[in-house]
């Protein structure tokens, strides 16, 4: 079985990349202005926390206090200049498979003048379950959930408890559908080749991780190994990679398996076979997703590691079938084959172009296609 990845890589790649953003997305709310101070918080499952504290007329010092209302353990990153925007990275605690928040508005409410109220904004993620220790009016979406309360001028609530994760029961509704579709996937790769079929493995390829793409960012099958890794720091590779990469491990494994009765049978050579053609797909998409916050935090060093490490891979693997295939390329001066091609060229009223003819040990489907500096 003859594989070639280009054209479903690329495709596979921007459409996948597409669902990819879509579930990684944040939300963004734009909020009225008034007499009161707003504060904003959203927090991730990944245990970081930003909050955002402003009013009608752009007070400035209540960053300082900032800290103390997320209780922050973790590093502090403050936004542009003059914003009252800060992140915490470790604002969470871990309660088994559940994150748990405290904020405290006192720090707030002891800068005010005991005339100006708080309007407070939660955005949490919308998980296995959740619960807060104050009532507050509630918006649940698809994927997260914004909570608003309104505290008055003079009252300083106590501090609010926030709890957002999954029970142990929980965990078969969010990874059930993708076991389903996993072996559904693997179903697909083994039988086509079975049946004459083995040139639909790149379709099959590129519509399983179109599908898997789409549920696991509906599903969020990334969010529990974020609780449960909480703080450590691969966490984020370990969730991307079950995001991205089941859907090439499946079809490889169906092609190995699809081969059993042919002679001389080495499955984990069609395993490899599949794998290493097809990676490059997960691989650019956990590369970019995982370097995409840094990026928009404008924090290049945390994010050209990400970005390195496709395209290096794309040369070294290139490199590595060029050896494996013992390619050779050499320019026709004379010959058949030239001959015949000028002629064509003659009848065609066009000048001469350079031939070049390319071997490979790895396959016998022959093509031919135009190069730069009028050659083919």
């Amino acid at each position: 079985m003859s594989i070639d990845a280009g054209f479903p890589a690329a495709l596979a790649g921007v459409l996948c990349l597409g669902a990819s953003l879509a579930g990684h997305a944040q939300l963004v709310t734009i909020q009225p202005m008034g007499t009161d101070v707003y504060v904003q918080v959203q927090s991730e499952a990944t245990g970081e926390v930003s909050i955002n504290a402003w009013s009608g007329n752009g007070r400035t010092d209540l960053v300082a206090v900032l800290p103390e209302v997320l209780r922050c353990q973790g590093s502090l990153k403050p936004y542009s200049t003059g914003s009252n925007k800060i992140s915490c990275s470790r604002a969470l605690r871990r309660n088994g498979l559940a994150l748990e928040e405290v904020l405290d508005l006192a720090p707030i409410m002891q800068r005010l003048d005991g005339k100006t109220g708080v309007q407070l904004w939660l955005n949490d993620p919308r998980l296995g379950f959740e619960s807060i220790s104050v009532p507050m009016e509630e918006q649940v979406g698809s994927m997260r959930v914004t909570r608003t309360a309104h505290f008055e001028a003079g009252t300083v609530p106590p501090p609010i408890h926030i709890q957002f994760g999954y029970r142990t029961d929980q965990l078969a509704g969010v990874y059930l559908p993708v076991v389903a579709l996993a072996l559904a996937i693997t179903f697909l790769a083994a039988t086509f080749p079975r049946i004459g079929a083995a040139g639909l493995i790149r379709s099959i390829m590129l519509l399983g991780a179109i599908l898997w793409m789409a549920t696991a960012a509906q599903l969020q099958v990334g969010a529990p190994v974020h609780v449960l890794l909480y703080g450590n720091q691969l966490a984020n590779l370990a969730a991307l990679c079950l995001e991205f990469w089941p859907p090439l491990v499946f079809v490889a494994t169906g092609v190995a398996l699809g081969s059993w009765n042919q002679d001389n049978w080495k499955p984990l050579s069609k395993f490899n076979e599949v794998f290493w053609r097809f990676a490059i797909i997960p691989l650019v998409l956990t590369s970019v997703i995982g370097a995409l916050p840094s990026m928009m935090d404008q924090d290049w060093i945390v994010a050209l590691p990400w970005l390195v490490v496709a395209p290096l891979f794309a040369l070294l693997r290139r490199s590595w079938i060029r050896a494996g295939a013992r390619t050779t390329v050499r320019q026709l001066t004379d010959g058949e084959l030239k001959e015949r091609v000028s002629a064509l060229l003659s009848r065609a009223g066009r000048p001469p172009i350079k031939v070049y003819v390319s071997s490979s040990a790895r396959t016998q489907v022959a093509t031919a296609f135009t190069l730069p500096g009028r050659s083919i």
